[in-house]
């Protein structure tokens, strides 16, 4: 688990499991200003969004290993936090069970687009009064 800053931007959890996909997108979010928390499967970023309260928004592929998968990740944070914006992302066509995210980006997807939903989704005036006291 990595240690936040409390001076740092808006905290993202990005859950991948392609290593280098997931070093890119955790560093160029870093670059772009946020605090950035990283799962390589279901299981893990289960346990870092409850350990995370002040997380502001999960990027999320939805073929992940384990016995969680992106879209019921994604499921389980919306029945905790329905607000918490979700973005979820494949190489493979959307099969429905996507619509339980707020976006959706088909891999290879473009990073600078990904970096501004991001940003917007994730600004003051989209997170819930919770998640404002953390910035």
């Amino acid at each position: 688990m990595t240690k936040l800053d409390k001076a740092g931007g808006p905290l993202i959890l990005v859950v991948e499991d392609e290593i280098l996909i997931r070093m890119v997108m955790a560093d160029d979010l870093r670059l772009a200003g946020f605090q950035v928390l990283e799962a390589i499967n279901g299981e893990e970023a289960l346990a870092l969004f409850t350990a995370n309260p002040h997380i502001c928004l999960i990027l999320s592929d939805i073929r992940v290993p384990g016995s969680i998968d992106g879209v019921q990740f994604a499921t389980l944070v919306k029945q905790q936090r329905p607000d918490l914006p979700v973005v979820l992302v494949s190489a493979h066509l959307p099969d429905g069970r996507e619509s339980v995210a707020d976006h959706f980006f088909r891999k290879p997807y473009d990073q600078k687009a990904v970096i501004n939903l991001v940003r917007d989704l994730s600004s003051a005036d989209h997170l819930p009064d919770h998640n404002r006291d953390a910035l």
